[in-house]
């Protein structure tokens, strides 16, 4: 009972409460209220037949004392997310969610294991043990019954325990998603002694608890020479905090300036948008660059102002070295 009546106060946290996006200190931004929108907004929702790409793309939602919000973050290992450090905290309690499964009870297959379920006598016997605790209905005992027929079949050869995840049901939209809490995290020295959202080190690693990553993929990293992102087509993926929760975005764009760590684009962001991964629109396979501030130097009309890191060998080798600097690290 005590896995069950957890289960049901997550749900009732993150699906009742509004989620918001997590604030940066304006004081480490010139000129905070120009838009972050470059001329008209081209973000386009995803549904839920995503690419491989987009099924890994999670949302990072933070509790703490004194904060809480949301950022993005890219699956890039079976229990990595790669996503921006201005998103971590240390005294918050971390969570990644996945894109969602959909489900339809009218489906012949799903009404036909319902009609079973429903039958059983050992069905019956277990929900009136719970009901005479929870008081819940035999109609809401038998849909969680079919979910976790749902999951058990969408975990199926993922080598990932069905005792060991954790998902969250939205019975209103019929959706369920995975969701794990990060056991550890990892950011470099440097930022922390700068803290600063443009800094060349605002990336951090989170280990989750479980291998989210067996379930809905992950994502390899490329570090890209100038010649070959000098006006190139991106598209940035992620979770803006502008929308409704939990949906995911795609902005296209074009990256009109770079330097050795940074690039700058006209793809839409907006605050939420941190820890987005940012794809070559031509092979949008690889992550090239992380999103990491809106409002940067290029302010005019037409400009290029969103800006990122540009992904390098440095951040490759901290994702493949991550066991070890959490290993001897506690930040």
């Amino acid at each position: 009972m005590k896995k069950l009546s957890f289960f049901i106060s997550i749900v009732f946290i993150l699906l009742v409460y509004p989620l918001r996006a997590i604030e940066i200190d304006k004081s480490v931004l010139n000129d905070i209220n120009l838009p972050a929108i470059v001329g008209k907004d081209n973000r386009q929702k995803v549904t839920e037949k995503t690419s491989a790409q987009e099924q890994a793309v999670v949302l990072i939602t933070a509790n703490g004392n004194t904060s809480k919000g949301t950022c993005s973050g890219a699956m890039v290992g079976p229990n990595i997310v790669l996503t921006a450090a201005h998103c971590i905290d240390k005294q918050m309690t971390i969570y990644a969610i996945g894109m969602p499964i959909s489900y339809d009870l009218n489906d012949p297959h799903n009404a036909s294991l319902m009609e079973s379920i429903s039958n059983s006598k050992t069905a019956i016997t277990e929900w009136e043990e719970i009901a005479d605790i929870s008081g819940m209905d035999f109609e809401t005992y038998l849909n969680m019954l079919l979910i976790k027929n749902i999951i058990r079949e969408k975990i199926k050869d993922k080598n990932v325990s069905e005792t060991e995840i954790s998902w969250l049901h939205d019975e209103t939209n019929k959706k369920v998603y995975f969701f794990t809490t990060a056991k550890d995290s990892w950011i470099a020295d440097e930022y922390i002694e700068n803290r600063h959202p443009s800094s060349i080190d605002d990336y951090a690693l989170i280990l989750l608890d479980y291998n989210l990553g067996n379930i809905i993929g992950w994502l390899k990293l490329k570090a890209t020479p100038d010649e070959q992102l000098a006006g190139k087509n991106i598209v940035i993926i992620g979770r803006p905090g502008d929308k409704p929760a939990f949906t995911l975005w795609k902005s296209p764009g074009r990256i009109g300036k770079l330097n050795k760590n940074h690039i700058y684009y006209n793809a839409d962001t907006v605050t939420g948008s941190s820890g987005s991964p940012i794809f070559d629109a031509e092979n949008p396979n690889e992550i090239i660059g992380l999103h990491s501030f809106q409002k940067g130097p290029d302010r005019a009309k037409n400009g290029y102002p969103n800006g990122g890191l540009r992904i390098t060998q440095e951040i490759i080798d901290a994702v493949k070295n991550i066991g070890k600097y959490t290993d001897k690290t506690d930040r």
